[in-house]
């Protein structure tokens, strides 16, 4: 399970989550900016985040892949996740900076993979559920299904600490992600 291409994907991002703000500019701030806006057009540093996103889509594809070909379909949502996750490091946020010009596409297209990202995560979890046996198993996922609505309301109503609230999300997912993707279905 811990050597899994999931454990290998969250590493990587949580690595850039960690590394890339050394290396972005002085103004971003990791309480309020979010990891899009760490690795948005024009933004020092961006690429690091950007390979962070590419290689915890992989990991979480290459998984989610394998538990697909196992008849596991209720991990489709997973692939799309992953899918999702590299597309949002090819299509990048607008600049931290707002007096920059910046690809208005490119930022929309950023935004649509996210929001699919988190639907997809949200609903795979529920999905995942219902094959759960395990009361602790049921109650986790809950939690991290509970998590892809709450934070991202609580981002938009509370914009000043938008990057934790995203990056506590993503602790949770995660965490759910390294314990119950990699997971054959009847062990969760």
């Amino acid at each position: 399970m811990w050597r899994s291409a999931t454990a290998i994907g969250v590493y990587t991002i949580v690595l850039a989550m960690l590394v890339g703000p050394a290396y972005s500019p002085n103004n971003f701030n990791w309480i309020e900016h979010t990891t899009s806006q760490q690795a948005g057009q024009l933004v020092a540093g961006a690429w690091i985040m950007r390979l962070g996103f590419v290689g915890f889509g992989l990991g979480i594809l290459f998984d989610a892949t394998s538990r697909l070909r196992a008849g596991e379909w209720q991990n489709s949502l997973f692939w799309f996740f992953g899918l999702s996750m590299v597309l949002v490091a090819v299509f990048s946020h607008r600049p931290i900076d707002a007096s920059l010009a910046y690809d208005m596409s490119d930022d929309w297209l950023h935004s649509l993979f996210a929001t699919a990202m988190g639907f997809a995560f949200g609903f795979g979890v529920a999905w995942r559920m219902y094959h759960m046996r395990s009361r602790l198993a049921l109650i986790l996922s809950a939690v991290a299904a509970a998590a892809s609505i709450i934070f991202p309301l609580a981002m938009w109503q509370l914009p000043n600490y938008a990057g934790l609230l995203q990056r506590l999300m993503f602790l949770i997912s995660f965490i759910w992600f390294m314990i119950y993707l990699p997971m054959r279905q009847m062990d969760g």
